[in-house]
């Protein structure tokens, strides 16, 4: 069971994580000044829920994130917005937690994906660029659905919350 610290913890991230999420749905786009402010919020609870303690653990979940994300982020799959509002509140979570987070993250996208393709059906499109891939052709950049990683992240993060019997 985890102790309040770590419940706070987990609602400070679940909202900032929210705030992205209505961010990036409004404006198809994740702002400067949001992750800015996530991260120095994310930053000083820590400090006040756990002390110079935590702050340390928070340095090593900020090391997970940023090695674990920077490769998809060079690979084009996930933009940068998405990137700096994780790495953001990655202080929040523990190593073990980002790097489940993100995995279920990258889970939760490709089924966003996929219910983003049928819904506007473009089944026929998805095809098209399943076949490129395959092929080793980089499917042109206006065929891609683009899903709104925040969503996945907050699925993710959820989902991560959730298996570990928080709530």
């Amino acid at each position: 069971m985890l102790n309040l610290s770590s419940n706070w913890q987990i609602a400070i991230c679940a909202l900032l994580l929210l705030a992205g999420v209505v961010d990036d749905l409004r404006s198809k786009k994740v702002h400067n000044p949001l992750v800015i402010t996530a991260f120095v919020i994310a930053i000083v609870s820590v400090l006040v829920i756990s002390g110079t303690q935590g702050l340390m653990m928070a340095g090593i979940s900020l090391l997970t994130a940023i090695v674990a994300i920077l490769p998809l982020y060079f690979l084009k799959i996930i933009g940068g917005g998405d990137v700096k509002l994780f790495i953001a509140v990655s202080p929040l979570l523990t190593a073990n937690g980002v790097l489940v987070t993100l995995f279920g993250a990258i889970i939760w996208g490709a089924l966003l994906g996929l219910i983003m393709v049928f819904t506007k059906k473009q089944g026929k499109v998805f095809a098209n660029n399943l076949l490129s891939v395959v092929n080793k052709v980089k499917p042109s950049e206006g065929q891609l659905t683009k899903v709104p990683f925040t969503v996945a992240f907050f699925f993710g993060f959820l989902s991560h919350v959730f298996a570990s019997g928080v709530l």
